[in-house]
């Protein structure tokens, strides 16, 4: 693994940066338009809150990024992914969870919905595992003033943070009433599960019916992607 790869899978994450994300993300799931030169009275209710939670937010940062949850270790996925299954319900999310068949040696995928009539129904894409097995000598959890590195700070347990934020700023302004929002939080997305028609069955139904997908993962560049490429193999006889 190269040291830029590890620095992307394990940090190094700036938390003001963490939750100026939760605030985007939040105002871009209401509605809000990106050239908005000023905020309405929800969107600073919102930026307050994402604003007041930071210290709560670096707690459960932590205590997830504290779960070793490689791929394989599928105890520690199903972990961090109990961890959010609360939030989430909190919420007033349903939320399930999508088993693997044995033999693909994989933990599975937390989903969770909302069901309304307002505005375009939204998906919520993060991942549960890191490239960072159980025996991995990378430290879970080492922060320095605002900067943080670990096992999957930045791929991407600040991601689903972020996602949980965000969900709670919007919650509590009360502008989740009436929304059609699912968030799923994939187990295996380091080393995805084969045959891939089973381990993304229900994400390509998902994105299917969604009228708009979003994952705040990191970069590389440290750019916002609003796209991404597909690559694929083909074997001529």
């Amino acid at each position: 693994m190269s040291n830029q790869t590890c620095c992307k899978h394990a940090g190094l994450a700036r938390l003001p940066c963490l939750f100026m994300s939760g605030w985007l993300l939040a105002c871009s799931a209401f509605g809000a338009q990106a050239g908005a030169t000023s905020l309405s009275p929800v969107e600073q209710r919102i930026a307050a809150d994402v604003r007041a939670r930071s210290g709560a937010a670096i707690r459960m940062l932590e205590e997830s990024v504290n779960i070793n949850s490689g791929t394989m270790n599928h105890v520690g996925v199903r972990e961090v992914g109990e961890r959010y299954r609360v939030e989430l319900e909190r919420l007033g999310f349903k939320t399930h969870w999508i088993e693997m068949p044995r033999e693909m040696r994989r933990a599975g995928h937390l989903v969770a919905t909302r069901e309304g009539k307002q505005g375009k129904r939204l998906l919520l894409l993060g991942h549960l595992d890191t490239v960072f097995e159980a025996d991995s000598p990378v430290k879970k959890w080492e922060r320095k003033g605002d900067r943080v590195s670990g096992q999957g700070v930045n791929d991407m347990k600040g991601g689903n943070v972020i996602i949980l934020e965000a969900l709670r700023a919007l919650h509590k302004a009360g502008a989740l009433e009436n929304t059609s929002i699912t968030v799923m939080f994939t187990g295996d997305e380091e080393d995805t599960g084969k045959p891939v028609a089973v381990s993304r069955a229900e994400m390509i139904q998902l994105a299917k019916r969604s009228g708009t997908c979003q994952c705040p993962e990191t970069t590389m560049s440290g750019n916002l992607v609003s796209n991404r490429r597909v690559w694929f193999g083909v074997s001529l006889g």
